[in-house]
């Protein structure tokens, strides 16, 4: 565990880091007020008890000097006045403290979310292909919560709580070394055997605690996803005895490792009321009077007042840490994967007035032994629209992925007027690419918010905006769709806007930052006859004014394309 702690740590951030260490320093200190506090009792005890025994006492007559005490009873109310101030003062400390951990804890919480989000969204877009949205969701909603406040909000408890017990322990065996010696080795007995017992399996049902928790994310992005399925097929009972079946694995082994974490403090309770009767008995039989024994007995009972729920603290943010191992592991190694970011790099411009090539391309895709592309030859003129035909399968949107720089090519070259695409400019081509796929994704906001997708409020263009519905066709259905035009809201993905509604939204939208070129990926391959040959007119409306490269399995629609080509066994044959 010590390992795992040290890979998490060596993680953060140096502010992250400074951070944790004022907050180890500021623990020092609030159990130095502890202890303080704790020991302040006896005098005051010993004056209570036995006012005799404070005569001839130079710290008391240098006490009494310095107030100008004369009387017994002056010197009662100061005194108490002086411990009231010195417990509120440990325990303000103490409030300070604790409310730097909640912060501290949020904080990173807040800064670890934001790291993943901002590496999983600047990954290649390979990675994406290979990881699961679900996963991506358990891991940034889900498992840094269970890391930080199973783990790292633990490890800061257990260092603050194992300095208070060596202190305190400390003043005991200053007070008592025998007393405190045996009190100790029986309580350290009990809290090593249990460690030994529980280690293993908090570790093991700390993995399944992950894999169920992961499993629920799954099942529940999947029957969402698929909803319409889910209730016409009847699904509805399969997904959730699925999901209640890991929620119950779930919530079962949390549930079991917080009860071992907790358990054993009453045991040690009772233990520690037994050891608090022994140790009144020994020490009125060691002193011989009751008086004598009462300050060192308040000192003691304060001690293990504030030491017992330390050494179960102890135990049992080492227990929750245990458990929180495996998800610790998992979020370990997302943070500490290499990252290549292209959109941090110095971008150059690229310019699209003449031509793109591509020359002699091969493709496959990692961990696969069979190439998508072979030796790709094509060269696509500015204002030309290109069709590219194929049935479904044959890497027709693998191809549009390549000529975008979504995708790397194995082997060969893609040129922009004669500059090879590369890390350095292809951000700059992405932001001349207006792209329309298949299944338009809109948000749950307004038609002005979806064209505009992207552009904070402050910054939108209404004029271009308007101007792109016309192109599109969709400026008329505005108008009549709402008396709020622009601002009318959508709905979740688009669920009140029809099928062709939803795609003249997404040509809207490619059209809206002014692309150098258009790309159609399947655009059409849902929608019905009359809705198809509207969004095809409105595309081909545009020709003179834009270059299109057109995706589609009916040929029909690429028929007034100025080239087309056949995708087919990994080759791109030109038919006219």
């Amino acid at each position: 565990m010590i390992d795992v702690i040290r890979q998490l740590i060596s993680l953060l951030s140096y502010p992250q880091k400074k951070k944790f260490s004022l907050l180890i320093i500021l623990s020092i200190f609030s159990t130095m007020a502890d202890v303080f506090g704790i020991a302040s009792v006896m005098p005051f005890m010993a004056m209570i008890s036995n006012p005799d025994s404070l005569d001839g006492n130079p710290w008391v007559e240098s006490f009494k000097l310095l107030f100008s005490i004369s009387e017994y009873s002056q010197l009662v109310l100061v005194s108490s006045f002086l411990l009231m101030i010195i417990l509120m003062m440990s325990l303000t400390i103490k409030a300070f403290y604790l409310s730097s951990q909640i912060r501290f804890a949020l904080i990173l919480e807040q800064e670890l979310c934001d790291r993943l989000v901002s590496q999983y969204l600047r990954k290649p877009y390979e990675w994406s292909l290979s990881k699961n949205t679900a996963d991506i969701g358990k891991t940034v909603m889900s498992e840094v919560n269970h890391v930080v406040n199973g783990l790292v909000v633990p490890v800061i408890i257990f260092v603050t709580q194992l300095i208070a017990c060596l202190a305190i322990i400390s003043f005991l065996l200053i007070l008592d070394p025998f007393l405190t010696l045996s009190a100790g080795l029986a309580i350290a007995a009990i809290y090593g055997a249990l460690i030994s017992l529980v280690r293993k399996y908090l570790l093991k049902i700390g993995k399944k605690t992950f894999a169920a928790n992961r499993e629920r994310f799954k099942i529940l992005s999947e029957a969402f996803g698929a909803i319409r399925e889910v209730k016409l097929l009847q699904l509805h009972d399969p997904y959730f005895n699925n999901f209640s079946k890991n929620a119950k694995v779930y919530f079962k082994n949390l549930a079991i490792s917080q009860v071992i974490s907790q358990i054993p403090r009453f045991a040690v309770e009772a233990l520690a009321f037994c050891s608090m009767l022994i140790c009144i008995q020994y020490l009125v039989l060691q002193t011989g009077s009751i008086q004598t024994a009462i300050p060192i007995i308040s000192g003691f009972a304060f001690a293990v007042y504030r030491l017992m729920p330390a050494i179960q603290q102890l135990y049992a943010n080492f227990a929750q840490a245990q458990h929180t191992i495996p998800a610790v592991i998992s979020l370990v190694e997302e943070l500490s994967q290499p990252q290549i970011i292209k959109n941090e790099l110095v971008q150059k411009e690229i310019k699209f007035n003449k031509k793109v090539e591509i020359e002699k391309v091969n493709f496959k895709y990692p961990n696969s032994e069979n190439d998508i592309f072979q030796n790709l030859d094509l060269i696509i003129n500015k204002g030309e629209f290109v069709g590219i035909l194929g049935p479904s399968g044959e890497g027709k949107s693998t191809f549009l992925d390549l000529l975008t720089g979504l995708l790397i090519p194995s082997s060969g070259k893609i040129k922009v007027d004669g500059i090879e695409l590369c890390d350095e400019n292809v951000a700059s081509w992405q932001n001349k690419i207006g792209y329309v796929s298949q299944n338009i994704y809109l948000v749950d906001g307004t038609i002005e918010t979806n064209i505009a997708l992207g552009d904070i409020k402050s910054t939108v263009n209404r004029e271009q905006i308007e101007k792109v519905a016309k192109l599109s066709k969709l400026d008329k259905f505005i108008k009549n769709y709402s008396e709020k035009g622009y601002q009318s809201t959508v709905g979740e993905r688009g669920s009140r806007l029809s099928g062709g509604q939803r795609q003249r939204m997404g040509v809207a939208r490619a059209l809206y930052k002014f692309p150098s070129l258009l790309v159609l990926d399947e655009a059409t391959s849902s929608l019905d006859t009359n809705s198809e040959k509207f969004i095809m007119d409105t595309i081909y409306d545009l020709k003179g004014t834009a270059t299109a490269i057109i995706v589609s399995h009916n040929a029909a629609n690429l028929a007034r394309c100025d080239k087309l080509y056949l995708v087919e066994n990994g080759l791109l044959k030109m038919q006219r």
